[in-house]
């Protein structure tokens, strides 16, 4: 019952992002941004890895690493405000972070035992 339920909901976010990535322009590459892949991983990932491996312990810093990221987006796009060409990259990084840090949060949590 578990099992199902975890895979249920692995397909439901993988449909949401499929659904997102059609409604950005047809593409799942709006989706896709390295930078903030690794903001997120690199700062949870390491974390967890000191403080010993839990699925709940790595949902609770992946979020926190999406809140840092967040965070870092907004100051990039907050220096960059007399170029409003440049404004849209940092808001997309900030937004993006968050977003990948939910979804690997809401894998995770599928992931925990109850």
């Amino acid at each position: 019952m578990v099992q199902r339920l975890r895979v249920g909901i692995l397909l439901f976010i993988a449909f949401v992002m499929l659904l997102m990535g059609i409604l950005a322009g047809g593409t799942l590459a709006a989706f896709v941004d390295a930078p903030s892949m690794f903001i997120v991983l690199g700062i949870s990932l390491p974390l967890v890895y000191v403080r010993g491996f839990s699925w709940k312990r790595f949902r609770r810093l992946l979020v926190s690493a999406g809140a840092i990221g967040t965070v870092t987006g907004l100051v990039l796009m907050l220096q960059n405000l007399d170029d409003p060409a440049r404004i849209g990259p940092g808001m997309a990084t900030a937004l993006i972070t968050l977003y990948y840090a939910l979804v690997a949060a809401a894998f995770c949590r599928a992931m925990e035992e109850e």
